[in-house]
């Protein structure tokens, strides 16, 4: 191959990255090419190879079947329609309780203060109390 015309070259990129024949002979090439030290390439880049092609090897899957994915799916399936209206109609019960109303707050002085009249009226834009009794007057 190839890869006798760098010396080093194939015993470190084999016993590292486990690279293919193939890839082997273009990087080869490459280096041969663009006369890259060889010294220096295995400086740079080797751990960093060896570490893509080591987790690479690795199963990082729980390796199941399809069959149990599709089980595992249907019995996600199955949990999420059965809590879904178990959630929305707890929910709808709380919400449902008669709860606590807080009290108005004092009408002190400082609060409230018009020197200028609103273009809509004396009414604050949201204040809906006041808005029914202008339009009751």
């Amino acid at each position: 191959t190839r890869l006798r015309a760098v010396p080093g070259l194939r015993s470190f990129l084999c016993s590292s990255a486990r690279l293919t024949d193939c890839a082997l002979a273009k990087l080869s090439l490459i280096m041969r090419v663009s006369r890259f030290p060889v010294s220096r390439f295995t400086s740079l880049v080797g751990s960093t190879v060896q570490v893509a092609w080591r987790g690479s090897a690795r199963c990082m899957s729980s390796g199941h079947s399809v069959e149990q994915e599709i089980a595992e799916c249907n019995k996600w399936r199955t949990v999420s329609l059965i809590a879904a209206p178990a959630c929305l109609a707890l929910s709808a019960y709380f919400m449902a309780q008669p709860h606590e109303h807080f009290e108005e707050p004092p009408e002190y002085s400082y609060l409230r203060v018009r020197n200028k009249e609103f273009p809509w009226g004396d009414c604050a834009l949201f204040d809906t109390k006041c808005w029914k009794a202008k339009t009751e007057e």
